[in-house]
């Protein structure tokens, strides 16, 4: 017990440390002037909202997300989490979830904002459970593909 005590600290530990040196090295690009990967929220399209709505239901259901909750009065969609397994040692995974806004800008334009929530999933030595634990976006395309999928069918 003991033993496993101490190789999970030392795993946490070299996680910590990997997170702090990839910061670390995106703070140094930023300063040379080297581009970072920017992430896009929102994107206005020149569509009405009944279209855009209509739209990105077809892009989440056809991408596999299940919808929890839609409501097309207040713009809101949220998806239960979708699970991108990369199992590496005691990690089993990654998983995001997406909140998605739309909001009318005029009869003709929508603005749709994406959000997503990322988690990593490790396993239990003892259960063998898997326990998330917010992190790190994985993707930072992942907004700009979803955005390029619902203007292909607008």
């Amino acid at each position: 017990m003991k033993k496993l005590a101490v190789l999970l600290t030392a795993i946490f530990m070299t996680f910590f440390i990997s997170a702090l040196v990839g910061l670390a090295t995106q703070s140094e690009a930023r300063g040379r002037g080297a581009q970072v990967a920017t992430i896009e929220q929102a994107r206005v399209f020149n569509r009405n909202y009944n279209a855009v709505w209509q739209t990105i239901i077809k892009v989440m259901t056809s991408k596999g997300y299940s919808i929890l909750n839609m409501d097309k009065s207040s713009g809101l969609i949220s998806t239960d989490y979708f699970v991108v397994r990369e199992p590496v040692m005691i990690i089993q995974g990654y998983r995001y979830k997406l909140n998605i806004l739309l909001e009318k800008i005029s009869a003709s334009k929508t603005q749709v904002t994406i959000t997503s929530v990322w988690e990593i999933g490790f396993q239990q030595a003892e259960s063998g459970l898997v326990r998330w634990q917010t992190t790190q976006r994985r993707d930072v395309n992942l907004e700009r593909n979803l955005f390029d999928s619902i203007q292909s069918l607008l």
